[in-house]
Formats: C-alpha cells, structure tokens, sequence
C-alpha cells in the first residue's frame, strides 16, 4: 500500500491511475485505504480480468458508500451534485477551474425486473 500511496503522488494532474490487479492480493481492501489519498485531479480505474464483475463490484460500492456516509472515508467531493440527464453540465464543472473535488453524478435506480409491463 506505501507504494501505490507514493504512485498517487507521482501522477501529474488530469493523469489517470489504472489498477492492474496485484499478486496474492484483494484489491477491495487496497482501494479502502488509498481512496482518499486520490487526489482530486487524478482519475482512477482498476482491471481484473478474472475478478471484476457486476456481481462482485456491487458489494464492493455498497461497502464503499456505507464508509463514505459514516464518513470514516475521507474524499473531496465538489458541492455540486448532478442528475444524469444533466451529464453535459457536469463535464463542464468537471473541466472547471472552480471544482473543489468529485464530481458526482446520480443515477435512478432501475426498476426491478418484473415490476410493471404484463401483469
């Protein structure tokens, strides 16, 4: 982990990191404990061919937005908040000298599968 924290700060801004997956290692406790040392100028992805998955990243989110609302998750996130039908205006904000963090975008929740339609 004092690598990759040490990697971050060698980033320049608007560079992206790329987590390629690690030997013996879970990335899901590796992200925990660096996702705030993120600076805000940096973008970050990660690729796991055989691990990464609908079914295995949404425990991982789940977990990640519990410790961000207990605040126990330390992030920038700018005050602006934006609907995905305004996904143009939050590029905008994002490219903006004024942003202070995040940008974040919010989704609808899909409706269930079943739920309306033939009934």
């Amino acid at each position: 982990t004092a690598t990759l924290v040490d990697t971050l700060q060698c980033i320049r801004p608007k560079g992206t990191l790329c987590q390629t997956g690690m030997l013996g290692v879970s990335t899901a406790p590796l992200f925990h404990s660096i996702l705030g040392q993120v600076p805000s100028t940096v973008k970050v992805t990660c690729y796991e061919s055989d691990g990464m998955s609908a079914h295995t990243l949404e425990p991982l989110i789940h977990e990640l937005a519990a410790l961000l609302r207990a605040g126990r998750l330390p992030l920038s996130i700018d005050e602006s908040e934006f609907a995905l039908d305004q996904v143009v205006e939050a590029m905008a904000r994002m490219k903006s000298k004024d942003r202070r963090g995040k940008i974040v975008v919010t989704v609808p929740p899909q409706p269930s599968a079943g739920a309306g339609g033939d009934g």
